[in-house]
Formats: C-alpha cells, structure tokens, sequence
C-alpha cells in the first residue's frame, strides 16, 4: 500500500500484513519489524510458508529501536 512518509511527507510503498488466527479472525499491520519476523519465520526448515497446519502459536512484541519502537513476532511453544 501506499503512505506518506512521516519526516518527508512523500508517499512510499509500504507493506500490509495480514494474519488470520485459528478462529478465522483476521489481524493486519503495517509494520517493517512484523514483515521481518514473518520472513524470518519462513526461512526457517521446518516451519516454511504459510498456510501452517496446525496453526503457529505467535505473540506481538513491541521493541525499542533507534527511532523509537516497532512490532515484532515471536514464536511461542
């Protein structure tokens, strides 16, 4: 999707993740840390791409960075 830039206010490319829980419950964000940790989730053997069967058990982590904060995933069990 397309934002603007909050310290340029030009409009870039951002990407919206959406993840839907067990229940069919759909969640989104616009969030690079969230991007990230789900790339890094796929890249791992074992676990590889969505859709998984049976669901992965994640919890959203709020981490400090540089510029502040950001989301992130972790895998839990």
């Amino acid at each position: 999707i397309e934002l603007d830039n909050e310290e340029t206010g030009e409009p870039e490319q951002v990407v919206r993740v959406v993840l839907i829980d067990a229940d069919g419950e759909a969640y989104q964000a616009v969030s690079k840390g969230i991007f990230t940790a789900l790339k890094n989730l796929m890249s791992i053997p074992y676990i590889g791409s969505p859709t998984w069967e049976p669901p992965l058990k994640l919890m959203v982590k709020q981490e400090q960075v540089a510029k502040g904060s950001m989301l992130t995933l972790d895998l839990v069990g």
